[in-house]
């Protein structure tokens, strides 16, 4: 009788936080790209030093190293491996290691000689969590088992027992483009022309008349300019000490809907005023996650959601959009409501059906699909606002879908929100995006009440 096949291993699983407490505190998006890509990036330094200790299974993203990801985070907070050998304490250098790595490329130019601190700010800041669990994978699904434990283990909060005399958080938001950091914005994608020499990640007034750049260049640099020298002179007369890239928008846009004053007049629409912030995540992975039965189908898929980041981060560029995190299924990006390429509504048609394309021949028991969480803000509308609006929209809203035939999730919430005040909100199947797609203008996609 042939002998039964060991399926007892050791696993190693690692969750870093603390993500929303970071994510909340921006304000700007510069700040929202910061403090996402600044977990993105501690998982890949941990990654790194763990590299032939472990048997890593999830996030896997050799792949995708060289691909143009416009400075899109896709390394998820969370990691799953096979050890053997791998101590704790070999575990507590790796989480050294990476965390004073980490604390160098964030460190803002004037700060380099607090460099001793900042690690020991950093290595308090973090939450990086872990547990050693021996799972027989012939009785219990290894990712689902894992993932339980780290929910437990995230519970625990961050604090401070003595304030530091310097919040480096704060020193990297404030101070972003001043850190080893920005070298992953050099490809500026759609905006690369569009930005001042300092800022390079638009803001939300630049994102939202990114067309009007698309359709006249030249034109619409003379009016910035205008705008951009007419808020210097009144700095001067005032005496204001300010150095805020987006000062001048304000004035932008009194020009540009100005009749006598604006060459961009007969284009400009009242859309070119809001900006798109959309979460996205799979649905029912859960489910999925009991599909992949060994190691290989595990890495496999992993392998197929960093493929899919690639694309999306492409894609959402090509759109006009600006990529913050793509981890697999786990999606946030800006976007403008419309550009050359279309609207909204269609970049949305596109990466969800990427991701169909990446996942149609699977053979995990389930076909996973993706929401949708979208808000349309004004662009003075403010941005930890917009973002938790889109975050609620996403999983209080579309995930929570339930169709009359029993389907669930698979959808787009929308909440559309007016500078006067007033919103409109709907809820929608995704069997129902392309009566909002293809359209020839905005006007025509867009609810009449974004037009008024």
């Amino acid at each position: 009788m042939p002998e039964e096949k060991n399926n007892t291993h050791r696993y190693l699983a690692i969750s870093i936080g603390p993500v929303c407490q970071t994510i909340m505190q921006a304000r700007k998006t510069r700040e929202l790209w910061a403090a996402s890509f600044l977990f993105s990036k501690i998982m890949k330094l941990l990654i790194a030093e763990l590299n032939g200790k472990v048997d890593i299974l999830s996030p896997i993203k050799s792949e995708i190293e060289n691909e143009e990801l416009y400075g899109a985070g896709v390394y998820s907070d969370r990691l799953f491996a096979l050890t053997d050998n791998l101590t704790e304490r070999q575990l507590e250098d790796a989480k050294i290691n990476a965390t004073s790595k980490l604390a160098k490329l964030v460190l803002p130019d004037s700060l380099e000689d607090k460099l001793s601190e900042a690690i020991v700010f950093w290595s308090k800041y973090f939450r990086i969590v872990h547990v050693f669990e021996t799972i027989d994978a012939s009785e219990e699904n290894v990712l689902i088992a894992l993932n339980e434990c780290l929910d437990t283990l995230e519970l625990q909060p961050v604090y401070f027992e003595v304030e530091p005399d310097i919040n480096f958080l704060i020193e990297l938001l404030d101070n972003p483009y001043k850190t080893k950091l920005v070298e992953v914005l050099i490809e500026r994608g759609s905006y690369e022309n569009l930005m001042l020499s300092s800022s390079l990640f638009p803001s939300t007034g630049e994102i939202a008349a990114l067309e009007l750049f698309q359709d006249e260049e030249k034109a619409y640099k003379q009016l910035r300019e205008e705008a951009e020298l007419e808020r210097k002179e009144q700095q001067k007369e005032q005496q204001e000490d300010t150095d805020e890239e987006e000062d001048y928008l304000d004035i932008f846009y009194e020009k540009l809907f100005s009749k006598e004053k604006s060459p961009l007049y007969d284009k400009a629409e009242s859309y070119h005023k809001y900006f798109c912030i959309v979460h996205v995540d799979g649905d029912s992975f859960g489910e999925l996650n009991k599909g992949l039965k060994d190691h290989e189908a595990i890495k496999d898929f992993s392998k197929e959601l960093s493929k899919y980041a690639a694309e999306a981060a492409k894609t959402i560029n090509d759109y006009g959009g600006k990529p913050v995190y793509i981890g697999g299924d786990d999606l946030v990006f800006f976007t403008p409501v419309r550009t050359q390429q279309g609207t909204v509504f269609d970049l949305i048609k596109a990466l969800d059906d990427k991701f169909k394309d990446r996942n149609k021949n699977s053979d995990y028991g389930t076909h996973p699909t993706l929401s949708f969480g979208l808000t349309i803000s004004y662009y003075k509308y403010p941005l930890f606002e917009a973002r938790n609006l889109s975050f609620d929209q996403l999983f209080k809203r579309a995930k929570k879908l339930k169709r009359e035939d029993g389907r669930e999730k698979d959808a787009i919430a929308l909440r559309l929100l007016k500078h006067s005040g007033s919103f409109f909100e709907c809820i929608f199947g995704k069997e129902d995006l392309s009566y909002l797609t293809g359209f020839n203008s905005a006007n025509e996609a867009i609810p009449e009440i974004l037009l008024s």
